[in-house]
């Protein structure tokens, strides 16, 4: 399949689509990949194309994050080609659109695990430095996970043996929930996807937000 990048969504404008586009035609275009299910299919990548210029002719047109907004149901029945990828709890899914969404999320019935993302040798600890503790990404919606976060930090004997590092967003300032170990607290903002996920194999604790 081929993937259409559109010009007009507020990431493209953020420095994230130029790299993404370089990480998919030096990572991902023409090669294959074989769906985890076991059925045998083989997933072929194509080449990014221009959404301006695309011939709008799909076997699917998937919604990423439907859940952030409300009216996804309704966009849903637009057309039975829409699908959407979720991530956490839908209140009152509506019965005629659950065989066309699934979750990034084991704790649902149908879902994936994006595994396919770049590979890099993980982190190797060593005594003399602080333990890296990754977030990825921070909104308001995370406060009461992140102030789990800044309770567990503050209960131990030593917390310059941590460094919290904030992976993602578009906003290099830290939330109020961290003003009392701000001293620990790194925010990184990289466009890059490749770099990106570089970065993150260094944490030797992934953190996710709940």
């Amino acid at each position: 399949f081929d993937v259409a990048l559109t010009q007009e969504h507020r990431w493209a404008k953020n420095n994230e689509l130029d790299p993404w586009r370089q990480y998919f035609v030096n990572h991902l275009a023409g090669t294959t990949r074989e769906r985890t299910i076991g059925d045998g299919a083989i997933v072929l990548f194509g080449t990014p194309q221009d959404y301006r210029k695309y011939r709008h002719e799909y076997d699917a047109y998937i919604g990423v994050s439907c859940d952030t907004f409300e009216t996804f149901p309704q966009w849903m029945r637009k057309g039975q080609h829409n699908y959407c990828v979720l991530h956490g709890p839908v209140p009152k899914l509506p019965k005629d659109l659950e065989q066309r969404v699934c979750w990034v999320n084991p704790m649902y019935p149908r879902y994936f695990i994006p595994s396919d993302l770049p590979h890099f040798p993980p982190a190797q600890f060593h005594p003399d430095e602080p333990i890296r503790l990754c977030i990825k990404g921070t909104t308001y919606f995370c406060d009461k996970s992140l102030q789990l976060l800044v309770d567990a930090v503050l209960s131990i004997s030593n917390p310059g043996t941590i460094a919290i590092q904030i992976m993602g967003g578009r906003s290099t300032k830290i939330r109020p929930v961290f003003t009392e170990i701000s001293h620990l607290v790194t925010r990184i903002v990289e466009p890059d996807f490749f770099k990106f996920e570089e970065i993150m194999s260094q944490c030797h604790v992934p953190l996710p937000l709940i």
